[in-house]
Parts: C-alpha cells; structure tokens; sequence
C-alpha cells in the first residue's frame, strides 16, 4: 500500500499540452540510465549528461510524449551495439558520438545497414573491406543517404578505379566516399594543372588519395617557392608532382620535412640543374627519412671518391636498404680488396639478391657472405636501427 501512495498520479490532460510544449522548448532531464550508457563508453559527467539531455530531447520531440526514458536507451543502445559489431573500434566509439549525436536516436535498419549491404555486394568490396572502412572512419557511413554512397563509389569509378582497385583506394582514405561531386571535380582540375594530363591526375588522385581533402594550388605554390631556393624552376616542380603527388601533402604541411634532405645533397655538390635532375628522376628522396640518407651518403663518402658522381648517374641508390644491402655489400668488397668493384659501377652491387652479389660479383661462396653479413649486422647494424632476428 505504502507503495501505490508514492506512485506518480497521471497528470490532466491540460499538464500534458504544457510538459510537451516544455519538451520542445527546454533541454529534458537527464534519465540515470541513459547517464550510464554513456559513462560507460568514458564520457565525462558533464559530456554525458549533455549528450543524454539531447538524445532524449530529439526522441521525444519526434515521437511525442509516447517516447519513454527506457525507449530511448534501449534504441541508442542498440545503435552502438551494430556500430561495434560493424567493426567501429570501442575506443572511437565515444568520439563518434560527439561527432554526430545523431547516432544515439538513428534507427540502423533504415539508415546505415542499406548502406552496408550495398556495398557488400559490390565487386571487390566485399565484409572485410566494410569493416575495415568502419574502424578508420566510421563517418563514412553515418552521413548522407545510399545514394550519396552510390553516387561517391561511382565516382571512383569514373576516375579509373573499378571492383577491387576502387575499395582499396577507399581503404587508403575511406574519406573519398564523403567527397562530394564539385569538389571531386575541383581537385582533378587543379592537379591537372599540375601533371599536364587527367589521366595522370586520376592516376596520382587514385594511387594518394588524401589529396582529395587538399587545397592543390596553395600546396604547389608553397612546393614550388622552396624547391626554387635549390634552383628548380616550375616545370622540374611539376615533374615531380608529377612522379610523386605526396610532395603535395609535404607542401601543404610545410617544407621543413625536406629541407634538410635538399641540404645533404647540396653538401656534397648537387645543386641547381643537376638536383633537379635527381629531384625528376628520384622524388621520393624528399619524403626520405632525414637520418637515413645522411647514413647512406656517408658509407658512399667512405668508400668512393665521388659520391654525387653515383647519386647523379643512379638517384635510386639512395632507395637501397642500408643495413641489409648497401652496407654489408661495401664493407665485404673492400674487406676482400675488390678495388675493381668499388670503383666500377654500384649498380652491379646492389641491383641484385644475397646470392648472385655472392656467387656471380664477388666469385665466392654464398655462405660465406651470409657469415660476414649477420657479423656486420651484429657489429655496426644495431646502431643503424637493425634489430636481431629472434632465435626459432
């Protein structure tokens, strides 16, 4: 009896009209089990109780005052839970909600599984490569409708991606599903500018395709205004743009990635037209890892007279694993008192596997390299970042 008295007694239907006008109009209370729904994916007090209140407020402003606290749980609840079983991490699943608080009144049957089972079906797409797109960005398939979806894979379709080859480069950056039509158009027009041709446009959007996000022209004019101090003109620019389109990114970042790599070549003579002649034929050097190449211009320094004489005939030694292959390779030949080696071309050192370097370029036995490699490994290779093969 003592609980039936407590019992909340219906209110006229007079209350009724002003609570729901109150709904619409004011931030509803915050429901303890929706504050612990949220708690549990690490909100704080604060966040959670503001995501809650809004949660609660769309609900009951779409479906009438018939919406209860324990409708709305149970549905956001079970909008997280297929969020997790599609593959978004739990550990973005709260940074997902405070993207798009949408999530937690969004019904999945009718908004994001028709997305999924369509691109499921697609060919090359397949559960993997959805899952895959869910754990990296799951915005992808919280915005927009199926056919936006439909109209975005088009789209790499268009540029010469098709099947398999359009979900990988969705797996690179699954952001090009949210690239919308004008924009898509923008950047193949600006870096056609670039390269010369759309072929080779579509062909560096599809092989980088955060460029897609990019401000193209801003980028290229920041790349070429510091590639310009080391005496390339544009055209040299625009060929390796060209080559490389992650140069691009790096502009946009800011030259201070590749300055010091256009320093080292400088130090020991490239400048001016024979850099960019390098710069054309091997772009990648720009994005090289600063220490790297400077390890890599020593040991040539070490062992040949003119190290800028090999980077300028072959710019791909640059390329070459230092540990595994351009410094046991010197040190063996010089150790041997192979002069005619050294001083002949590298290519024939370092173009070809462990056993023809053994058995054709240096007359010798395969296993006696092997024992002088691993050696130089364990001597000089853990201090250039070689780490020991574990013991089987």
């Amino acid at each position: 009896p003592q609980q039936r008295e407590r019992q909340v007694q219906p209110q006229p239907p007079k209350q009724w009209k002003e609570r729901r006008q109150a709904v619409i109009t004011k931030p509803a209370r915050v429901p303890g089990t929706m504050l612990a729904l949220l708690t549990s994916l690490g909100f704080g007090d604060a966040e959670a109780r503001h995501f809650a209140a809004l949660a609660l407020t769309a609900s009951k402003a779409a479906g009438g005052l018939g919406v209860s606290e324990g409708d709305v749980v149970a549905s956001a609840d079970s909008a997280l839970r297929w969020l997790l079983s599609a593959g978004v991490p739990i550990a973005k699943l709260s940074q997902t909600v405070k993207d798009h608080p949408d999530v937690l009144t969004t019904d999945p049957a009718t908004t994001w599984i028709p997305k999924v089972e369509w691109l499921q079906q697609q060919d090359g797409w397949g559960r993997p490569t959805v899952r895959t797109l869910c754990k990296k960005v799951p915005g992808w398939i919280l915005r927009g409708t199926l056919q936006d979806l439909q109209n975005a894979v088009g789209r790499l379709h268009h540029l010469g991606a098709s099947g398999r080859n359009a979900a990988l480069v969705a797996c690179k950056e699954p952001r090009v599903l949210l690239v919308s039509e004008p924009r898509m158009r923008a950047t193949v027009r600006e870096l056609t500018k670039i390269v010369g041709l759309p072929l080779v446009a579509a062909a560096a959007l599809l092989n980088t395709p955060a460029l897609f996000g990019l401000d193209i022209a801003a980028a290229f004019a920041t790349l070429a205004n510091a590639l310009s101090d080391y005496g390339l003109d544009e055209r040299d620019t625009q060929a390796c743009c060209g080559n490389q389109a992650g140069l691009l990114i790096a502009g946009a970042a800011g030259t201070a990635a590749f300055t010091p790599i256009l320093d080292l070549l400088a130090e020991i003579g490239i400048t001016g037209e024979e850099l960019g002649e390098v710069l054309v034929a091997r772009p990648q050097l720009l994005l090289a890892d600063h220490a790297d190449v400077k390890y890599k211009l020593a040991f040539l320094s070490h062992y040949r007279l003119d190290p800028a004489e090999d980077v300028m005939k072959a710019p791909s030694l640059l390329s070459r694993n230092l540990v595994d292959v351009m410094g046991p390779r010197l040190s063996f030949v010089a150790e041997r008192g192979m002069t005619d080696l050294l001083e002949g071309s590298l290519t024939s050192l370092f173009n070809n596997s462990d056993v023809n370097f053994a058995e054709q370029t240096c007359r010798c036995m395969h296993e006696e390299y092997q024992v002088f490699k691993l050696q130089w490994e364990r001597t000089y290779g853990v201090s250039l970042g070689w780490v020991p093969p574990k013991a089987r």
